[in-house]
């Protein structure tokens, strides 16, 4: 059995402005914050460049003897992608794209890993599963947010 490559996309509308809904996922701390590995992984603190190309920051998984792996910034294009890889067992490589749509702003979420042949479904399963609800707490995040400022007016 060999390994091939598993591709996760999700995309969410979300009822907030793309300037909002970026700097959401650019920030480091209230993104993973929102994850639901939330616990589980815990994010160093950024590269003083971050999140410039080729900025990075470590996560650490205390569960798993405290191990810890790098990400790297591969792309950054302001309010339209941000993209890195994942220096874990397998290299994990995840892009975020930001797109106007009339209700506000399309949040759309690719994630690319290789997986043994055999368990690739069921690992890919359990990835969609993740960014589903990584996604969908983004989006209440943001429209909750937004909700405050139009009561505060």
């Amino acid at each position: 059995m060999g390994l091939q490559t598993v591709r996760v996309t999700k995309w969410v509308d979300i009822q907030a402005p793309r300037s909002e809904v970026f700097d959401l996922v650019v920030d480091l701390e209230r993104r993973t914050q929102l994850s639901p590995l939330w616990g589980i992984t815990k994010t160093q603190k950024p590269s003083d460049d971050y999140p410039k190309e080729g900025s990075s920051y470590k996560v650490e998984i205390p569960e798993n003897d405290g191990s810890c792996f790098e990400t790297i910034i591969t792309a950054f294009l302001p309010l339209k992608k941000l993209a890195y890889k994942s220096l874990f067992e397998n290299i994990a490589w995840v892009t975020w794209h930001f797109q106007d749509v009339p209700q506000g702003t399309r949040l759309i979420y690719t994630e690319e890993f290789l997986a043994e042949e055999s368990n690739s479904e069921a690992l890919r399963q359990s990835v969609y599963k993740i960014v589903n609800e990584w996604l969908t707490n983004l989006r209440r995040y943001s429209e909750l947010r937004e909700g405050w400022k139009k009561r505060l007016l």
